[in-house]
């Protein structure tokens, strides 16, 4: 089974319509909604447990507000805190994402 290829570099584990997915454990998160084929990221993060962050995120109704309506999807790459704070700041460079503005 594959994943999600982000950014030519990482292979993520999804996308999954449903955070039952995610583990509780340390990594990095990416919402997106498929457009035409591609998923297009609303927002990166990172957290110590993902299945928690993601299942409780402050952000949530920002994300709804972007899909326009579509499916929300997650995906998570599991790596250590100082892996996925560089991973973080790497993907929201790359990918801009409308959500989670710093």
């Amino acid at each position: 089974m594959g994943g999600l290829n982000v950014a030519n570099r990482y292979t993520f584990n999804g996308p999954f319509t449903d955070v039952g997915y995610l583990l509780q454990e340390s990594g990095v998160y990416l919402i997106s909604v498929l457009e035409d084929g591609v998923h297009k990221v609303l927002d990166v993060g990172e957290s110590q447990d993902l299945h928690n962050r993601v299942k409780t995120h402050d952000r949530a109704l920002q994300w709804q507000l972007y899909s326009g309506g579509k499916q929300i999807h997650v995906s998570s790459y599991y790596c250590n805190e100082s892996t996925r704070m560089l991973i973080e700041r790497e993907l929201r460079a790359f990918f801009n994402p409308v959500c989670g503005i710093r």
